[in-house]
């Protein structure tokens, strides 16, 4: 309860001494309660003083009045304090309280007692009365024993007067109602000489009042009635209008130069110097407020000691005591707690900016908060965000976002968090995103329901719905998509895009471009896209790049699926593409096509390839005739009978027989060879059992050696191999010089087997002839 007492000029007079006079007088005040008029019943204790200082003397008192009826703050006692009026200043002090309840309240400061009191001293004149002594108010005639039967003084209750001069001065030296020329400003002026206000009014009533300093320095000017208010002790203040207005000093402490421009119950407390309030109701600035502003509205407020700080308008908005240069623009139940230096809030409702909190500011909005200690932070508007536990943060817009860390930025959207410590981190927007405790200069960049758990610095997602950072998973990338998530420890983990991928926990290095369902696993995997594809734990550098259902298993080291469909890859540095191929085996190449079963693997690091129409490997120099090379080997049913077919005519048929090229369109260089010599060369080759060295000891063949049939034949590119062409060219020429060796054998022998059968005939014949002789003989 604040109560602040005015003295009125009293509306008793007092007889002259010859009349029986009372030392009573009526003292009329008004009494304010929280900045408003009090109406009720109070009880009021008055006690008279020497002095306005706690020091001065107690002259009487003090006296209780019970039950006094207070009306729009307006009372009225009587006062008895006897003879203690001997014309020296006398001080009043009022103490007051709610009637019979509580403590008597001493009001501040005690009011000096003017005109009707004094007026007591004449009730002990007696004798001869000095000039200076006389006062009073007579109803009888006044006799003067003079010489000049004259008296002088002020004429106060003379009518009719025509007198020559007034006070010394001529007629024209007075201010006239129809107004004065010639006048010296310096010398004639509307006004005061002593220490006592001049007031100028309209229908009896107080239109203005300049009113004097105690301490005879720049008087102060109130505009409008009686209930506008400058305790003593204040120069230079201004109330320009309005009602019920109050300036205050407190000893030596006032508010000089301060002003209120107008309006209704508006307050400027003890030593707020040049502090404004430009109008409005119920705007207060409490004591020591100095350089302080109220441009207006209503039952605004800056509380103790909260200096060069401005309340532009709006209504309940309230800078709290002890802050400096704080801002509040307008709006409704907008505040700025203690120790909130330089502080803003520039509109909006309920918005508040706590202790400690300097250098921040909310641009708008309503119900938003920039917690205790959260200096140089920033709310641009929106509604219910929070600022704690921070400083350099920002909150652009939006709705329920909240930051507890150090440098953190919410551009807007709703319900956004950024927790304890995620200092330097960024949510750009969206709905429902959180980074979570310790997640360090992360960023969120917009989208729904997004997290960046504990731990997990430096990591960013760019979009999309409910995309998750793992906590530890420390400069994670989620660049959008949907339902995606970087597990705990996956460190350097990247998702592209697409929906319900996982980067397992502790798969550091992982990445998933795109797709929908992949699972990437394992040290530095990665996954190109397609649908649920696996790479599973224990991994190390796998890869897949595409596709669906594929699938490279545990502990496969370096593998690779390039794509395709429910491929699977089961050993180190193994490679599956196509449908279905299964490289299960380390160092294996499994390929498929057109099957309509698993295509696996049998022993590792081996070359598998399944392809239901042949394989074509091409080479050499393209053209228009043949794009894909000039050079091709094709294994498969490309041309029929065939196994495999190869450009220069070489093949191997369905049967088994590998038929060399031997046509004359691809041969030159022709010459005839001496198949004896071929035959003689031949059977001079040394030809034995071996094996190669790299096989085992119980493998044989029978053959001559690279090196020797080059000796013999010189056929071949060098000395260290023997095509089949080759071999079978000397078979042939050495059989054909078999031919003609036994064919020269044979007509030798046909020569001498006939010389033989005629020398056979000759003898059978001779034989013959003997027998004949022998059988004639005998007979």
């Amino acid at each position: 309860m604040k109560l602040h007492p005015i003295l009125l000029i009293p509306l008793c007079g007092l007889a002259v001494a010859a009349r029986a006079q009372s030392t009573a007088f009526t003292y009329q005040g008004l009494l304010t309660e929280n900045g408003s008029p009090a109406s009720g019943s109070y009880d009021l204790t008055l006690t008279l003083f020497n002095g306005s200082s706690p020091a001065a003397a107690k002259i009487a008192g003090p006296l209780t009045n019970s039950a006094v009826a207070v009306n729009q703050g307006l009372f009225s006692v009587l006062v008895d304090f006897g003879a203690s009026f001997p014309g020296s200043d006398r001080w009043l002090e009022i103490a007051a309280r709610t009637n019979g309840v509580g403590a008597f309240v001493p009001l501040v400061p005690r009011q000096p007692i003017t005109a009707t009191p004094y007026a007591l001293t004449a009730r002990n004149l007696t004798g001869v009365v000095s000039n200076a002594s006389l006062a009073g108010v007579y109803s009888s005639a006044v006799t003067f024993n003079n010489a000049g039967n004259s008296f002088s003084g002020i004429g106060a209750g003379l009518t009719g007067v025509n007198a020559a001069t007034l006070g010394g001065l001529n007629a024209n030296q007075f201010w006239k109602t129809a107004g004065n020329a010639g006048t010296t400003p310096n010398a004639q002026f509307l006004g005061t000489t002593d220490n006592q206000a001049l007031e100028l009014r309209v229908n009896g009533l107080r239109a203005l009042r300049l009113q004097p300093n105690t301490n005879n320095s720049q008087p102060s000017l109130i505009a409008g009635p009686g209930s506008n208010t400058i305790s003593p002790g204040t120069a230079g203040a201004t109330i320009a209008g309005g009602e019920k207005n109050f300036i205050e000093s407190f000893a030596a402490a006032g508010s000089d130069f301060a002003a209120i421009g107008g309006g209704s119950s508006n307050q400027i407390g003890y030593f707020s110097f040049n502090g404004v309030i430009g109008g409005g109701f119920q705007n207060a600035l409490e004591p020591n407020d100095y350089y302080s502003t109220i441009a207006g509205g209503l039952q605004n407020h800056m509380g103790f000691h909260a200096v060069n700080s401005t309340i532009s308008g709006g209504r309940s908005n309230s800078i709290q005591a002890s802050v400096d240069t704080a801002t509040i623009g307008g709006g409704g139940d907008n505040t700025v707690q203690f120790l909130a230096h330089y502080a803003t809030i520039a509109a909006g409702r309920n918005n508040l900016i706590r202790s400690n909190a300097e250098y921040s500011a909310i641009g708008g909005g309503r119900d938003n908060t920039v917690d205790v200690g959260a200096a140089y932070s920033r709310i641009g508007g929106g509604e219910r965000n929070q600022i704690k536990n921070g400083d350099h943060v920002t909150i652009a817009g939006g709705g329920a976002n909240s930051i507890h860390a150090d440098s953190g930025t919410i551009g807007g959207g709703t319900s956004n968090t950024i927790e304890t410590n995620a200092s330097e981190s960024v949510i750009g927007g969206g709905f429902g995103n959180i980074i979570h405790t310790n997640a360090n200069r992360s960023t969120i960049a917009g989208g729904v329901f997004h997290e960046v758990l504990n731990d997990a610095s430096y990591s960013f997602i760019g979009g999309g719905t409910r995309n998750k950072g793992g906590s530890n998973a420390y400069h994670a990338t989620i660049s959008g998509g949907s339902n995606n998530t970087i597990d705990h420890d996956a460190s350097y983990g990247f998702i592209g895009g697409g929906k319900l991928h996982t980067i397992g926990p502790k798969s550091a290095h992982a990445t998933i471009a795109g797709g929908d369902g992949n699972i990437a696993a394992g040290e530095a995997p990665a996954i190109g896209g397609g649908t649920l594809n696996v790479i599973e734990a224990d991994t190390t550098y796998a890869a897949i790049a595409g596709g669906g259902g594929n699938r490279v298993g545990a502990n496969s080291f370096s593998s690779t699926i390039a794509g395709g469909y429910l491929n699977q890859v089961l050993g180190n540095f193994s490679f599956a593409a196509g449908n279905r191929a299964q490289a299960n085996h380390p160092g294996t190449f499994a390929w498929a096509g057109g099957n309509t079963l698993p295509y696996a693997s049998i022993f590792p690091n081996s070359f598998n390839v399944y392809s239901s129409n042949g394989v074509s490997m091409d080479y050499g120099p393209q053209s228009a005739g043949q794009p894909r090379g000039a050079r091709y080997v094709y294994i498969g049913p490309f041309n029929a009978g065939l196994t495999i077919s190869v450009w220069n005519g070489a093949r191997l048929t369905d049967g088994g027989v590998w038929s060399n090229a031997s046509d004359r369109n691809r041969k030159t260089g022709f010459k005839d060879v001496d198949a004896r010599s071929v035959l003689e060369k031949l059977v001079a080759l040394p030809v034995r059992q071996w094996r190669y060295t790299n096989e085992t000891a119980g493998v044989k063949h029978l053959g001559p050696v690279a090196q020797d049939f080059q000796s013999a034949f010189g056929l071949g590119v060098d000395d260290t191999s023997i095509g089949t062409v080759d071999a079978d060219g000397v078979a042939l020429a050495a059989i054909q010089g078999l031919n003609q060796k036994l064919r020269d054998e044979l007509d030798r022998r046909d020569v001498e087997n006939a010389e033989l059968r005629r020398r056979l005939e000759r003898l059978e014949q001779r034989l013959e002839q003997r027998l004949n002789q022998q059988a004639s003989g005998e007979r």
